[in-house]
């Protein structure tokens, strides 16, 4: 059986309400915070209660081969591999700091790049459907023509990233026209 706490259930179970008003008990070590069903005590329980427990132990067991097999096994989706990367590597990162684990299993592993052709440039027919689609003065014809229009103002030295232009690199007349409401 084991040692039974005051409430009559094994250690780190608590009863607790849900939010059905259905009352269950609840076990709670550590990071491991999850319901247990069936009968308290019964031998399906009993199963449950020695998974959660041996749970909160199995992160302490990770190891960087673990690790590198999981994102290893992510290669085919490079986001979701750099998405579940960044999210353990912040968790071992922050329970290395509260002295949780020994050793941060994430650091040194590896990733796929994600490689991308960008976005399609569109052809004039898609920007004459968009714009036949949304009318002038709306949020997405205003967005539209601003990202339309903005490799222009670039290329005519509008932008403080583009700089100067390299044909008249201490001439900044036509910019800074640009940014008081002028034409340049």
């Amino acid at each position: 059986m084991g040692p039974r706490t005051k409430n009559g259930l094994p250690k780190h179970c608590s009863w607790n309400v849900d939010r059905h008003g259905k009352r269950r008990v609840r076990f709670r070590k550590r990071s491991v915070s999850i319901y247990l069903t069936d009968t308290p005590w019964g031998e399906a329980f009993m199963r449950q209660y020695a998974a959660a427990l041996a749970n909160g132990e199995r992160v302490m067991l990770l190891t960087r081969q673990h690790v590198q097999q999981i994102v290893n096994a992510k290669a085919s989706t490079p986001s979701a591999q750099r998405n579940f990367l960044f999210t353990i590597r912040a968790m071992f990162q922050w329970a290395f700091k509260e002295g949780r684990v020994p050793d941060d299993p994430t650091r040194g592993i590896t990733r796929e790049k994600i490689r991308t052709t960008g976005y399609p440039t569109w052809s004039e027919s898609e920007i004459e459907r968009f714009e036949t689609v949304h009318p002038i003065g709306g949020k997405a014809r205003l967005a539209f023509a601003a990202a339309l229009h903005r490799p222009a103002a670039r290329r005519c030295g509008a932008d403080g990233a583009a700089g100067h232009s390299p044909r008249h690199p201490g001439d900044r007349s036509a910019q800074d026209r640009w940014r008081r409401g002028g034409t340049p």
